[in-house]
């Protein structure tokens, strides 16, 4: 009896062990599925979903810029209306309509008479109390020279009165940075020297801001320390800025501690015979409110033989992937970009500065719908029939990055104009395309990656006029907010505009990093005392990671390093990590020549970094927010139904055994008794 009694056990424990081979079997099998079938080649697709961001408030509405002005830590909109008479602020919103008008604000100045538009807006903290400030630039009609106002905010909203104690008047349009490190916000630019405005002699200038009472900023010349021949010095400083202006604030070296980038040019605008990419450090003198600065090396010449009229807005990327920061300058060759006009051949393309070496970056063909499309020409170089409000966004060539698939690989989107529009009482024909990164096959292609334009994934909007990326519910998928106008319009014929919005839905699952640095000043007014929204210039954020694979992977980013002609860059930095569901092992920030690493990050995580003191990176502080992604949803779904599976066949057996074990026991004495 007792070898009966145990060849039904062995036999029980043989039937689970069946069960549970079974079960791992079909696990392994559902995993293969999951990679085939969970991680397809990615298929772009969205909606609309205009309505849920502005409601009805979508036609002569112009976005300028993005900031965080209640610390709320959702993105606000500024924007202006078709008049560019006045600012107004839209906070973000986590229900529809996400984006509501909290304040307008007219631009008030001494010219009160006088016809003011809004050339531009930065925000930023200026007076030094921690809480998200405005600049506006504005243009009086007819004048070249440029004026700035500050609206002060107070931790919710902006305060329509200007706080600059006197005019600033300058003849670009500013960099704003902080030069000093005193995370108060400074201006770079150039100013005329005479006052006769149409005098365009000009000449590099900064202004340093400081926490006072009075809002008056400290305004000083562009000194450069000696460091190369001063007859050469002297040339080089001769050259005035480019016209739109070209400049940055970003780590091109690796050294950690960013420079002073600015392109400058040789010739008049119409007739530009070389454009020079200056560089500097930045030299702080503790005992003087002033700083200095000193040429890293001679100035690069961005064009040999060939000729270039155009040159648009530096763009600072990692978009190989490898760890190094590039700059990419769009240009054309005439000053009409991709039209054609007699026998002129129009060149375009990307220029790739690194190491102090350009090289021109291969492009996919631009050719579409049996159409040749080209950037969207200059506002300069257009005819003054031409209305301005189909060119307030074209003052220069803007190219705008995120990673709109996630798959660790930079993205770049614009707006084209197809060749030929807009000539001769022709309709302008314009459509916002995203240039996806994609791996270069060719042997000619001097990097690994290039950038291929998709036409179709916004091909439903037409007559666009701004395209740009914008993380619409905070999710980490970058989405696109488009201006557009809604009919025809020609040189002679007025058109309207409206806001669109379209939101990414992508039929696979991605996993990110979300970060923002912030300034790190104490706000005593902001909610629990952090500055959220207010973000630091230049710093350089980076990752490491593993993929599926276990090779290597490292990118890194640089947050707000440029300002001028409303590049609309966002507020914080996507890193697309791919489907790989492992921790980021670092996350690292580098600022000037301090830096900190955080260890383990959670994928699909929003980290933001308050680098105080920022002297004492052991005391730089992360906060960390979690958005759950649908794989992780998916995951633990598929983990619970195996365990409740688990448990039923063990329970199962389990019962079948002791039902066994009574049915034995039973008989046995039914045995005995006979």
């Amino acid at each position: 009896m007792e070898r009966q009694h145990t060849h039904h056990h062995h036999q029980s424990a043989f039937t689970m062990a069946k069960y549970i081979i079974f079960l791992f079997v079909m696990l392994h099998s559902f995993i293969g599925s999951v990679h085939g079938d969970f991680f397809p080649t990615p298929q772009f697709s969205g909606e609309d979903v205009t309505q849920k961001m502005f409601g009805s408030q979508t036609s002569e509405l112009f976005p300028i810029a993005y900031g965080d002005f209640n610390s709320d830590k959702l993105t606000d909109i500024i924007a202006v209306p078709s008049d560019r008479s006045a600012i107004m602020l839209y906070l973000a919103h986590e229900e529809a309509p996400f984006l509501r008008l909290k304040k307008k604000c007219y631009v008030q100045t001494e010219h009160n008479m006088e016809k003011l538009e809004i050339v531009g807006a930065s925000p930023g903290d200026f007076t030094g109390d921690g809480l998200m400030d405005l600049l506006v630039t504005m243009r009086q009609e007819g004048r070249k020279s440029l004026e700035i106002v500050i609206f002060e905010g107070n931790s919710s909203e902006l305060i329509c009165e200007n706080r600059m104690d006197e005019t600033i008047s300058m003849a670009r349009e500013p960099l704003v940075v902080d030069l000093n490190g005193d995370m108060i916000m400074d201006l770079v630019s150039e100013e005329y020297i005479s006052e006769d405005h149409n005098n365009h002699t000009t000449k590099k200038a900064i202004w340093i801001f400081t926490q006072e009472a009075k809002l008056k900023p400290d305004n000083f010349s562009f000194e450069v320390l000696p460091g190369f021949d001063k007859k050469l010095q002297d040339i080089w400083e001769s050259r005035p800025m480019s016209n739109p202006p070209s400049n940055a604030f970003v780590d091109v070296d690796g050294d950690s501690i960013p420079e002073l980038v600015i392109l400058t040019m040789e010739g008049e605008f119409h007739q530009v015979q070389a454009f020079y990419i200056h560089t500097y450090k930045v030299i702080v003198t503790l005992s003087e409110k002033n700083v200095k600065f000193k040429y890293t090396g001679v100035p690069v010449k961005l064009n040999g033989t060939e000729q270039i009229n155009v040159v648009g807005q530096p763009l600072f990327v990692d978009f190989n992937r490898d760890g190094r920061l590039m700059q990419l300058l769009p240009f054309c060759s005439t000053l009409t970009c991709n039209n054609k006009e007699g026998i002129a051949v129009d060149k375009q393309g990307i220029k790739v500065i690194y190491n102090r070496t350009v090289t021109d970056l291969l492009l996919s063909s631009v050719s579409f719908d049996n159409i040749e499309w080209g950037f969207d020409r200059p506002v300069d170089s257009v005819e003054k029939a031409l209305l301005r409000k189909d060119r307030y966004y074209s003052r220069s060539l803007v190219l705008r990055v995120g990673d709109y698939n996630l798959d660790g690989f930079p993205d770049l989107i614009a707006v084209l104009e197809a060749s030929g529009s807009g000539q001769r009482g022709h309709e302008i024909i314009k459509r916002a395309v995203v240039f996806e990164n994609v791996p270069c096959t060719d042997p000619k292609c001097p990097f690994p990656r290039k950038f291929n334009p998709n036409f179709k994934l916004l091909w439903q909007y037409t007559n666009v006029t701004l395209a740009t990326f914008f993380d619409i519910h905070e999710d980490g998928l970058i989405d696109v907010l488009i201006v557009r106008r809604n009919n025809a319009s020609t040189p002679t014929k007025p058109g309207r505009f409206e806001f669109r919005a379209f939101q990414n839905s992508p039929d696979y699952d991605s996993n990110f990093i979300k970060v923002m640095v912030l300034t790190g000043r104490k706000c005593e007014k902001c909610p629990k005392r952090i500055p959220y929204g207010n973000l630091l210039t230049g710093p350089i954020i980076s990752y490491k990671t593993k993929t599926q694979e276990g090779a290597l992977q490292t990118a890194l980013a640089a947050q707000n390093y440029r300002s001028a002609i409303m590049p609309m860059d966002l507020p914080y930095t996507i890193f697309g990590i791919g489907h790989s569901p492992n921790f980021v092992e670092t996350l690292r920030i580098d600022i000037s020549s301090h830096s900190h690493e955080w260890t383990q990050i959670i994928p699909n995580s929003q980290i933001i970094v308050i680098p105080h003191p920022v002297d004492e990176p052991k005391q730089w502080k992360a906060k960390l927010f979690l958005t759950p992604s649908d794989a992780v949803l998916q995951t633990f779904a598929v983990l619970l139904a195996i365990c409740l599976v688990v448990t039923c066949i063990v329970v199962g057996l389990q019962i079948k055994e002791v039902r066994e074990d009574r049915k034995d026991r039973l008989h046995e004495a039914h045995r005995f008794m006979m």
